[in-house]
């Protein structure tokens, strides 16, 4: 049996490792999904593609593990849109929420194609989070919004405080949605769960290092390690939680109080910061990510879902690192692997 879980995929990673999961579960389920796991893949592009060819293949590779794939419209859920106008209305001061995004900069630098995140947010980060506060302007049409909400009530029966629910967030670092999104999504699904199992989940991430994209001869180029350095840094931040350090308050609509979050909680619980490369014979450095790694940290999380496995694994967190991180009130906790 598996644990109730909500798993989200950002951007292409998170694609990539929700297929595979899938697949994985299907397999354990004699082709049946187990129904206390949700499938969540947001991401801005319109298609369950991979957007960048950073894996080694062309832009318009399809996602898929064998024949399994993530259903479009109910496991992938795409959230761009042509987000120009609103570049405009910000960049003429409209939106105190939203000054954040670099408006004036982009609309004089970047062609008018860039601003069409349904083709993808072309690394740069700044679009895959705006992508999300658009979402959420018209609360009633979100889909981020309509999406969590409707997972945790199906959970709802299946937690309790013996059986948490396993929230896990996966993406990567080097590109520009899932790094854009990362902080964003905890914030929000820690808000929806706070009102619909109380303080009965756990927020887990699984983050994709650079170094995964270089196989093929890919090269880790200046730009990836810098949206990484980026998203690491921005990680960072949120993961501390202090009256002297770090923000108070992240308003995700301009009037909604619902969506003015208070952060009194760190992001995640816990991170994982995925790196294939390591001096030993297990090293996958030289392998594409899509043959190695995302398989790998599919399974990882699959073992995360099982329910004596995964609630093993939690107690040992519990038990041995609690009282760690109890005297490190200002270090976020990352755990490589």
């Amino acid at each position: 049996m598996t644990r109730p879980a909500i798993v989200i995929g950002l951007g292409g990673t998170g694609q990539w490792v929700l297929t595979f999961l899938k697949k994985e579960l299907l397999e354990i389920g004699g082709g049946t999904m187990p129904p206390g796991v949700k499938l969540l893949s947001f991401d801005t592009t319109s298609r369950t593609t991979a957007e960048t060819g950073k894996t080694g293949k062309s832009d318009d590779e399809n996602i898929s593990a064998g024949a399994v794939r993530l259903i479009e419209g109910k496991e992938f859920i795409p959230i761009g849109d042509n987000i120009g106008a609103l570049a405009s209305e910000i960049a003429a001061g409209k939106y105190s929420h939203l000054q954040w995004f670099p408006a004036k900069s982009f609309l004089s630098k970047l062609p008018p194609a860039a601003f069409n995140t349904k083709e993808g947010s072309g690394q740069i980060r700044h679009m895959g989070r705006i992508s999300v506060f658009r979402d959420l302007a018209a609360i009633q049409r979100s889909e981020v919004l309509s999406r969590l909400r409707a997972a945790m009530q199906d959970l709802q029966g299946k937690v309790s405080r013996d059986m948490q629910l396993e929230i896990i967030i996966v993406g990567s670092l080097a590109g520009g949605t899932g790094a854009g999104m990362l902080v964003d999504l905890a914030l929000l699904v820690r808000a929806q769960a706070a009102k619909m199992v109380a303080n009965n989940y756990v927020v887990r991430g699984f983050f994709v290092l650079p170094r995964a994209f270089t196989a093929g001869g890919l090269g880790e180029g200046r730009d990836m390690l810098a949206r990484s350095f980026a998203a690491w840094r921005e990680l960072d931040r949120f993961m501390i939680v202090s009256e002297r350090f770090g923000l108070r308050q992240i308003n995700y609509h301009e009037s909604n109080q619902d969506l003015r979050l208070r952060l009194d909680r760190r992001a995640y619980d816990v991170s994982y910061m995925v790196d294939p490369a390591r001096q030993s014979m297990n090293s996958l450095d030289n392998v594409r990510a899509e043959e190695g790694l995302f398989p790998g940290v599919a399974h990882v999380i699959s073992a995360f879902l099982d329910e004596q496995a995964g609630k093993a694994y939690t107690e040992f967190i519990t038990t041995n690192l609690a009282g760690k991180l109890a005297q490190l009130p200002r270090r976020p906790y990352h755990s490589a692997i």
